[in-house]
């Protein structure tokens, strides 16, 4: 497709993708240079309000979510509208259940978690102390995130997610977090009304958590974030770090072969052309 398109631009574009994604001896030349410059950006922050102000511009780009979930979705109750929908996020694991529970499983997970992201921070030129201290720094913010979060069954209950909210009253509940400002930030070109929060109590933790943690440590979660969303597009080293620990989690034998990994990568970013 990427030496014969003809004259269809679409299937150029697949066939680019594709090509560009079996070059195996490019991706591993590159290293974690295609997200250098993310890491660089954020060390490079200087205050909370530009923190605050990044977290906007990754979502918007789709390098990372941090914090809380965003999308449009059906509203419920009113089913011929759509509407902005927040909802609880920021941890990595599969369940908060991961980060709370003290049983041997668990704790072997939370072991291995970190040994991950230790890893990955390594792998990108961070020195073996600081890389570790990273990593204890994220665990520790995801631990907090996590019991903050309502658990399965109470994530069950339709009744107890549809919580609605002017633009501005959800402002007045989470200072540090402008929602005008942000939606506009995201990218979000119609003025909204309204909002639904599925779990307004886990927004309100994480307004004070953004004005409470210190900023290096903020920097830190959002490098992670933009290491755990890329490191199984990256060469061999990232991505048989992140096979491993998914090795943990889902007991799986092999590494699906990298065609496959890839023409699924296509059919979940191209689908729709």
């Amino acid at each position: 497709a990427a030496a014969n398109p003809g004259k269809n631009d679409l299937v150029k574009r697949v066939g680019d993708f594709y090509a560009s994604a079996m070059d195996s001896a490019a991706i591993e030349k590159l290293g974690y240079q295609p997200i250098k410059p993310y890491l660089d950006n954020i060390e490079k922050l200087n205050s909370r309000a530009d923190l605050l102000e990044h977290i906007n511009y990754l979502r918007s780009k789709s390098v990372t979510g941090a914090l809380y979930n965003i999308g449009v979705r059906q509203d419920a109750k009113n089913v011929t509208q759509y509407i902005i929908g927040i909802g609880q996020g920021g941890t990595t694991l599969p369940d908060r259940d991961y980060y709370l529970k003290k049983d041997a499983r668990n704790q072997k997970i939370r072991t291995e978690y970190t040994n991950y992201i230790t890893k990955l921070f390594a792998l990108c030129g961070f020195g073996e102390t600081k890389a570790a201290a990273n990593a204890a720094t994220v665990l520790q913010l995801e631990t907090a995130i996590a019991q903050a979060q309502m658990s399965r069954v109470e994530m069950r209950d339709p009744v107890k997610l549809y919580n609605k909210f002017s633009v501005d009253g959800l402002s007045a509940k989470t200072p540090n977090m402008n929602w005008q400002n942000i939606l506009t930030q995201l990218g979000f070109k119609t003025k909204q009304d309204s909002l639904i929060v599925s779990n307004p109590k886990f927004m309100v933790f994480i307004d004070s958590l953004l004005g409470a943690v210190p900023e290096n440590d903020l920097k830190v979660y959002l490098q992670w974030g933009v290491l755990k969303t890329s490191a199984q597009y990256l060469s061999k080293d990232f991505v048989n770090a992140n096979f491993a620990f998914n090795q943990v989690l889902s007991g799986q034998k092999e590494q699906t072969p990298r065609w496959q990994r890839m023409s699924g990568l296509i059919d979940n970013q191209l689908g729709d052309l």
